[in-house]
């Protein structure tokens, strides 16, 4: 199921603001985020991907190509 515009672009702003503070907890909106949500908002990506859903565009600044921190592979979901 191909998640809808709104929850691509809350998924990309988390991950990328986790990924600024090296996947560290942070508030977002006043609403605290962890790896687990950092799992789950990524996996959102990773169906909007799937799917063929347009996905926000990297910031130059923006790394976006390391997933939080597990003992799997990494994966570039926001290019190729």
């Amino acid at each position: 199921m191909q998640p809808d515009a709104g929850e691509i672009e809350v998924a990309a702003g988390i991950i990328a603001a986790a990924q600024a503070a090296d996947w560290a907890p942070l508030a977002i909106g006043g609403k605290m985020h962890d790896l687990a949500s950092y799992r789950y908002h990524w996996s959102v990506l990773e169906r909007a991907k799937a799917a063929g859903a347009a996905l926000p565009a990297a910031r130059p600044n923006d790394n976006l190509a390391s997933e939080p921190r597990t003992d799997g592979p990494r994966h570039d979901i926001l290019t190729t």
